[in-house]
């Protein structure tokens, strides 16, 4: 029962996040699209590493409960490690985006802005789950799972 109560204050704010960001991104994107023009390069990228987080966030929480055996432990903190790298990218790469322009004001700005924000959120959610399943897997713990309790030591006599 803590185990799954764990899963949920640790996957659910990177739902949660990733839902906002893709909202964010998603406004950000439609306004350049209403103007004729491609939406900028970060933007598009905050797209993608949304989607994809969207995808293995899923997949990581059956594979822990479903089927431990399955998942392999590298697998699943390269899968951690992954998001956590595209958040940091993407975060990054926005920013530098909107420190160099010139000019940067209305409603599509400060979303660029809220966006950029919940991206360095998102980035440090999943650097987060990331230590945590680094942990799990250099310790020895049951299959990688961050969610598994901690080996309990062994008494000899």
């Amino acid at each position: 029962m803590a185990n799954s109560n764990l899963s949920l204050y640790i996957r659910a704010p990177q739902v949660i996040l990733a839902l906002i960001n893709l909202g964010l991104a998603g406004y950000v994107a439609s306004y350049y699209n209403g103007m004729q023009r491609q939406a900028p390069g970060p933007v598009s990228f905050l797209i993608f590493a949304t989607s994809f987080s969207l995808l293995v966030i899923p997949y990581l929480e059956i594979v822990a409960r479903r089927f431990p055996r399955v998942g392999h432990p590298y697998g699943k903190l390269a899968l951690e490690a992954i998001n956590t790298i595209l958040f940091f990218s993407g975060f990054i790469a926005l920013a530098a985006f909107l420190g160099q322009l010139n000019f940067c004001n209305g409603p599509v700005c400060s979303a660029a802005r809220a966006l950029n924000v919940f991206a360095a959120l998102e980035f440090v959610a999943w650097a987060a789950t990331t230590g945590l399943q680094a942990k799990a897997v250099f310790q020895g713990r049951d299959n990688g799972d961050i969610m598994a309790a901690p080996p309990s030591p062994m008494i000899q006599v």
